[in-house]
């Protein structure tokens, strides 16, 4: 912010800048100056990145951490996870926990494999273990 006391004196390549005129001539230009000084600060801390020319500002590189390799694997492996919870065939689950045994008749051998990843048998009294 410049302060001058006529547009005339401000050089031709600051002339975009925001600037405060007064007239020394006028009896009550300190107050005028004063209020117009305080007026404009306050617009400046109000909304400082306006008030840089954008000739002044300078692009920064984001401080915020990329995703890791391992973030990505970890997302990658809760979307596939999701997906298979609602995919399933059945309403146990090992995943959260849950253990309910169902009848391998009711699940079949197809969704089994599928489940258990290559036909391993879990059986416990007569049921599958899911």
């Amino acid at each position: 912010m410049l302060i001058s006391e006529t547009k005339i004196d401000v050089p031709f390549d600051l002339r975009h800048v925001k600037v405060l005129l007064y007239d020394k001539n006028d009896p009550t230009w300190g107050d005028n100056l004063k209020v117009d000084l305080t007026k404009a600060l306050r617009e400046t801390l109000s909304n400082p990145v306006e008030a840089v020319p954008p000739m002044f500002r300078k692009s920064v590189p984001s401080q915020a951490p990329e995703d890791s390799e391992t973030s990505l694997r970890l997302q990658a492996l809760d979307s596939r996870v999701r997906s298979l919870e609602m995919n399933r065939p059945h309403r146990g689950s090992l995943i959260r926990g849950t253990l309910t045994t169902v009848p391998k008749e009711k699940v079949g051998p197809t969704a089994w494999e599928a489940f258990l990843g290559g036909g391993k048998d879990l059986s416990a009294e007569g049921g599958s273990l899911i």
